[in-house]
């Protein structure tokens, strides 16, 4: 029998819920990274229109603070203002990231004022432990600020998970490592015997 405690592994878990245009969803219990897009959703408003939606989130990270090895999975999102894995630092670390109401900036229509809602958090990658959960409500307030025209856009949402973690090899309980060594040792005694060891 072996015991899983010993095991390491850092996990993320985000979900988000409801609102324009969709639902995220992102699990990580190993080594690497997910990321999510959702839209985009084009969407137009009119003289003066304003749209209000709310979204609901969770956020869970856990980690053991245990040894790794250098990550050889490296990453970046695809977005305007990309956000890269973490740089190793030889212990477990999770990064969780998403954002509600995305537009890239370089595009956006300037009469479209969306209020851009995001959530970030890292664990110390110091060999502490860390577990974190997080649960709330973003509210995403559009509103076409030209009183006289129709204006269009877009919107999306996106959400990236980082872990870095090494899963280490489950290892036996004291008591069946004892048992083992006292067979490995009957093992070696029964072929010294079978065996003996000239005199020199």
């Amino acid at each position: 029998m072996f015991s899983l405690q010993a095991a390491a592994m850092a996990t993320a878990h985000i979900q988000v819920t409801g609102g324009l245009p969709g639902d995220l969803s992102i699990d990580l219990n190993a080594s690497g990274h997910q990321f999510a897009f959702d839209g985009p959703v084009p969407i137009t408003l009119a003289p003066g229109q304003v749209i209000d939606t709310v979204f609901s989130y969770t956020v869970t990270v856990s980690e053991t603070g245990s040894p790794v090895g250098p990550s050889t999975d490296h990453f970046c999102t695809p977005l305007h203002d990309a956000i890269c894995d973490p740089t190793d630092t030889g212990f477990e670390q999770v990064l969780a990231s998403f954002s509600v109401g995305y537009r890239d900036p370089r595009a956006a229509n300037t009469f479209i004022s969306v209020n851009e809602d995001d959530f970030a958090h890292r664990t110390p990658a110091d060999g502490t432990p860390e577990s974190f959960t997080q649960s709330g409500t973003f509210h995403l307030h559009i509103v076409n600020t030209d009183t006289a025209s129709s204006h269009s856009d877009t919107i999306s949402n996106w959400a990236v998970a980082f872990v870095d973690s090494s899963p280490l090899s489950p290892i036996p309980e004291p008591t069946i490592f004892s048992l083992m060594l006292a067979g490995l040792g009957a093992a070696g005694i029964a072929l010294r015997r079978k065996y003996p060891v000239p005199l020199a």
